[in-house]
């Protein structure tokens, strides 16, 4: 029975180490470039919240079972603290304070309804979202403007009475203010591929530059997100088609980010004055892509002021929280938060914020 119990504390020790060397490796893997070592540090980054939430679970097992482990487990997650609370920000006493803007980052996906039981091709959902969600600025990102393909064109037709300053570009970047808006000239990367505009926000309190994002997305197509559904229930697969599949697929992705983020890191090096940057990153928090455009002086919305973690990719069993809002100096958040509307495959995310003078 002693043999019994002293290999089952030895199993788990064996067990916590193991998951507190993925777990510090996740944490970290965004700070390495994805053009090193196979870019096996950003798929890592990917991974971060998933190794937190199987070491606590084994941290609380540890600690009935074999107390030495449950102190790795704790190590562990000391060393890991600012990333920790990158992925799981808990703020409970928020500022009271009346915001200044509150701005709405969206992917509509096109007005492709992901909500099983509303038609494939109606929009209504999202929009209606939209309005009521008293946002002043609005950033969208796979804005598709065909209204011939809206069952009810009302609820579109109503976001230019609601927003009449509303910009619509042709790569499906769209903006709709409250607020007079002017388009100006946009990030631009070597390849002319990054989706990426910026725009001169006329508020009450002073002018905001505004930079919506879309940056570059694996590109699954539904055969590879089939293999990804089959690897997370479990069902076997063959490595090779792993290989050429997803794990090549993510390393141009994360390397296509790279340098797309490098150009708008560049560009907001020649930008003053209050800066907001929101949009479809398609990257997780503290990637190497998020942390470059942060550089030292913006700072994530949802860290600083979510009341609970969440994510905002929703489909294909990818749970990430992939879509940001980032400030500079010249704002305070006051709150962040994601709504779960299943219209789209991404979840909105909202912030309130206040100007500084």
């Amino acid at each position: 029975m002693l043999l019994k119990g002293k290999l089952t504390k030895r199993i788990f020790l064996i067990a916590t180490l193991i998951l507190a060397v993925a777990t510090v490796a996740s944490a970290f893997g965004g700070t390495i470039s994805p053009m090193r070592f196979h870019s096996i540090p950003a798929i890592w980054a990917l991974a971060f919240p998933y190794c937190v939430i199987l070491l606590c679970i084994v941290g609380l097992i540890d600690i009935f079972v074999s107390p030495v482990s449950a102190w790795i487990v704790l190590m562990t997650l000391v060393i890991c603290r600012n990333p920790l609370v990158a992925n799981f920000p808990f703020h409970i006493n928020l500022s009271e304070k009346s915001a200044d803007i509150k701005l709405l980052t969206y992917n509509v996906a096109n007005f492709r309804n992901f909500d099983k039981r509303g038609q494939e091709n109606d929009p209504s959902e999202t929009i209606r979202y939209i309005l009521n969600s008293e946002a002043d600025v609005v950033a969208l990102q796979e804005f598709l403007p065909l209204k011939r393909n809206i069952r009810n064109p009302q609820p579109y037709d109503s976001l230019f009475i609601k927003y009449p300053y509303a910009v619509i570009s042709p790569d499906r970047q769209a903006v709709f203010s409250k607020y007079p808006l002017t388009e100006l000239s946009k990030p631009s990367s070597k390849d002319g591929s990054m989706i990426a505009r910026a725009y001169n926000i006329r508020t009450g309190k002073g002018d905001i530059t505004l930079l919506n994002l879309h940056l570059q997305s694996i590109g699954l197509t539904d055969k590879d997100r089939e293999i990804y559904r089959e690897l997370t229930s479990g069902r076997s697969q063959e490595l090779s088609n792993i290989k050429h599949t997803l794990l090549s697929k993510l390393r141009n992705a994360f390397i296509g980010r790279m340098e797309q983020a490098t150009s708008i890191r560049n560009y907001l090096n020649t930008v003053k004055g209050p800066v907001l940057i929101c949009g479809d990153f398609n990257d997780v928090p503290l990637s190497y892509a998020q942390r470059t455009i942060m550089g030292d002086e913006f700072k994530d919305a949802y860290r600083q002021s979510a009341k609970v973690p969440s994510i905002t990719f929703h489909v294909s069993r990818m749970y990430f929280r992939i879509d940001h809002i980032l400030y500079n100096h010249c704002f305070t958040p006051i709150i962040t938060y994601c709504d779960h509307i299943p219209s789209s495959d991404h979840y909105p995310v909202i912030s309130k914020l206040i100007i500084n003078q």
